[in-house]
């Protein structure tokens, strides 16, 4: 089953300052009525309630607006699902990236189908609400439109529930597509926007496939090197291949200095790789091969 963008209004992306929710989530028995919109409007689960939990890695595309621009994210952490009575099911953080923005403690109810196979989750529930509270950040579906810093987001008002397909210990949310090389600012999927005035938050998750087994964790960032390190600084010089929006592909020479530490253990530290930059202060660990000389620093650092 798949769903389509039918009937739509396109909204802009509105940048609004955010409040960080308190992120304990406290017994159940309490239920939270949303503001009212139309029909697609329905209680949401705000408490945490009795039944089977099952916990999800995700993986997939997550957009977002920065500086005006569209940008693609691969998904990582985690998703958590309470499996309850009646065929009911609560989903924790059912948008990705959007939780460093509203907090981690939004649950949305849907149900579950009685062969197992598909959970649907009723558009419209809140996941955050304004620390005024006059307006609520709640899901909807949509798409991406126009191009350059001009990017914004057309709501479908016409979806009202978002689908996910269950094969064994997978979940797969359907009728959405991510950003590709034939359609870079074209993508449909879930997304958030602002209940007072119909405004995008600037998220739209896209080809969500949910997995059981260790959730993939945001990746260490270090800022130091243990106690006892051998630094040397050694002299830079290479090639920096850029890539601007506006300007396309440029060149740089690229000189300096970088850092490297060695641990007496084979451990390598290294200050900064990537010359452009060069001025965070991280380093990234590998390890060094003692008879070729060889170090290797793992990707996804």
């Amino acid at each position: 089953m798949a769903v389509a963008i039918v009937a739509s209004a396109s909204v802009p992306f509105n940048q609004r300052p955010i409040q960080q929710q308190n992120n304990r989530v406290t017994p159940p028995n309490q239920w939270v009525q949303g503001l009212p919109k139309d029909n697609t409007r329905i209680q949401a689960a705000n408490r945490l309630p009795d039944g089977q939990l099952k916990t999800y890695k995700r993986s997939g595309q997550y957009l977002y607006v920065k500086n005006g621009y569209l940008y693609r994210g691969f998904q990582t952490d985690k998703v958590d699902i309470i499996y309850a009575e009646g065929n009911v099911v609560y989903i924790k953080n059912v948008l990705c990236g959007a939780k460093n923005y509203f907090g981690d403690d939004f649950w949305v109810q849907g149900t579950i189908n009685d062969e197992g196979t598909q959970i649907t989750v009723p558009l419209g529930q809140s996941v955050y609400v304004s620390g005024d509270e006059e307006a609520q950040v709640v899901l909807g579906f949509g798409s991406t439109t126009g191009s350059g810093d001009g990017v914004s987001c057309r709501i479908d008002e016409g979806v009202t529930q978002a689908v996910y397909a269950i094969d064994g210990e997978r979940i797969s949310f359907l009728g959405t597509s991510g950003l590709n090389s034939s359609s870079s600012y074209a993508a449909t999927g879930l997304m958030a926007y602002w209940s007072d005035d119909d405004s995008w938050t600037g998220f739209i998750e896209c080809n969500t496939v949910l997995t059981q087994g260790t959730p993939v964790a945001a990746p260490e960032v270090i800022t130091a090197v243990p106690d006892g390190c051998r630094v040397v600084t050694y002299a830079y010089k290479g090639n920096c291949v850029h890539a601007d929006r506006t300007a396309g592909w440029s060149m740089t020479q690229a000189v300096g200095k970088i850092d490297v530490a060695y641990d007496d253990d084979g451990t390598v530290y290294i200050h900064n790789p990537l010359w452009r930059f060069n001025l965070c202060d991280s380093w990234v660990k590998g390890s060094l091969d003692q008879e070729t000389g060889v170090i290797s620093i793992p990707t996804g650092q």
